[in-house]
């Protein structure tokens, strides 16, 4: 296999991404890949790299502060973004996710994709939003409580798994055509 440099940083609060970022360096290090790994926050200056993997927690329909900081750094990069989030990730709302990612990253760079994974979410901040007024567009039902409460175990294997397929594939993709 080549030696394409690839850095993957990751931004963690709750551990979901960083449980998410070191499965993916794991795996890809046993692929063969030259991978730099590292917290989003620890770096100070941009490593050189072919191709970035920012691993990311999903915050006010986009990516958190950190990484944001890491986007502002770039430019003319090739950016994978990979990211967890409390919501739901392949519904509607993930979809606008993804799309306010993206157009995040191609701001200053060249988004090689965007992958969204199912996260848990701290269940005191949701129960918080059970009591607001239901027609608080923030509300959440006893219903919409559960969902969250079933979501306590992700992101789960198969996620990590799915993350790991879609970087390795984003990055032979990437690479062929480079």
């Amino acid at each position: 296999m080549a030696a394409h440099r690839i850095w993957l940083c990751y931004s963690s609060v709750t551990g979901n991404t960083k449980k998410l970022a070191e499965y993916m360096a794991s795996c890809l290090k046993e692929k063969g890949y030259d991978l730099g790994f590292g917290k989003t926050a620890d770096m100070k200056e941009l490593e050189e790299a072919e191709l970035y993997i920012m691993a990311f927690w999903c915050r006010r329909s986009g990516v958190d502060d950190m990484s944001l900081s890491f986007l502002e750094k770039c430019s003319d990069k090739n950016i994978l973004a990979i990211g967890t989030m409390s919501g739901d990730s392949v519904g509607n709302y993930g979809k606008r996710v993804s799309n306010n990612v993206r157009m995040a990253v191609e701001e200053r760079n060249n988004c090689v994709g965007v992958w969204l994974c199912q996260g848990s979410a701290d269940l005191k901040r949701v129960q918080k939003r059970m009591l607001r007024p239901k027609d608080d567009p923030f509300y959440v039902s006893p219903e919409k409580y559960q969902t969250y409460v079933d979501r306590q175990n992700r992101p789960d294997e198969s996620d990590l798994e799915a993350a790991t397929a879609y970087a390795v594939e984003c990055i032979e993709k990437h690479f062929s055509h480079g």
